[in-house]
């Protein structure tokens, strides 16, 4: 039975660490399809794919092919344009749809559409690796400049930046792998992490990475970590001041609520597979996936 997992031509390698952990959980990975091109999908035969990914716009008529049987856990509605009559009855045929976000939850539901939230399949890559040995560095990524003030100096002087940004374009995807791993090895062996990232802050969950997010607080913003607002630490800043009511938040590590924890559990059972410590890094991980 063939497993395939998402690709990508995005500067975003957040986009890469959804499909590390899907990679992670299933039996084998054969192959890869780009996310963003589902309905232009042609394989010899049907490939199961976890649909873990964020759909907006520029997607919202690439309904998967037949060649894709899709799983639909940790999927986010990024753009309103999205619920139109071809998703809609993609949807419906694969029901129940888990969700990443309380707001793909809610649009979903006043469509008819059965819906739970899982959460993303990022929250748990964690129990695939061993523990590290010791934690070193505090890490930035993608903190804005102009925010930094705000945060304690004792985190702020001695924090490393980082991004998960990379050049958009022809870049193979075991390439974007390997970039991917390095921030993720990076940040699951670091003292403390702040970032803006949601792909940052949910990997930080299951490696025990004390994290903070430092986020931006726009409606998409938040309508995005709707849900994972009810247990990562976060400060919302308008690009010029904290709002809300300010108070920093140390990083810490994050205890997820059970109902959670069990519906990973389930997704474990339907692939008849185990989250447990196999690897020791994501460098090593990465080199057992495809090449092309």
């Amino acid at each position: 039975m063939p497993y395939s997992v998402f690709s990508f031509e995005t500067p975003n390698l957040g986009d890469d660490v959804q499909a590390l952990a899907a990679a992670l959980l299933l039996p084998k990975v054969d192959g890869y399809v780009n996310r963003d091109r589902l309905d232009k999908v042609q394989l010899d035969e049907p490939h199961h794919v976890i649909m873990n990914s964020w759909f907006a716009v520029k997607r919202y008529k690439a309904v998967p092919t037949d060649s894709v049987i899709p799983h639909y856990f940790g999927m986010c509605i990024g753009r309103p344009e999205l619920l139109n009559r071809k998703w809609l009855a993609e949807w419906r045929s694969s029901q129940p749809i888990g969700v990443r976000d309380l707001h793909s939850l809610e649009l979903l539901r006043k469509h008819d559409i059965e819906a739970y939230y899982s959460g993303c399949l990022t929250t748990w890559m964690g129990r695939f690796f061993h523990k590290p040995e010791k934690r070193e560095g505090i890490y930035f990524v993608d903190v804005p400049e102009a925010m930094e003030a705000f945060i304690p100096a004792d985190i702020r002087d001695r924090a490393i930046r980082i991004t998960n940004e990379t050049a958009k374009g022809k870049t193979s995807q075991i390439e974007r792998f390997r970039a991917t791993a390095k921030i993720l090895d990076t940040i699951r062996t670091a003292e403390k992490v702040v970032t803006r990232r949601l792909h940052t802050a949910l990997p930080c969950v299951g490696f025990e990475t004390p994290v903070t997010v430092y986020l931006d607080g726009n409606e998409k913003n938040r309508q995005r970590f709707s849900g994972a607002d009810r247990f990562l630490p976060m400060v919302f800043h308008n690009g010029a001041q904290p709002i809300d009511v300010w108070d920093w938040i140390e990083p810490k590590q994050v205890t997820l609520p059970q109902e959670m924890e069990e519906r990973f559990d389930r997704l474990l059972e339907q692939f008849g597979t185990k989250a447990e410590p196999r690897w020791n890094s994501f460098a090593e991980f990465v080199e057992t996936l495809p090449k092309d």
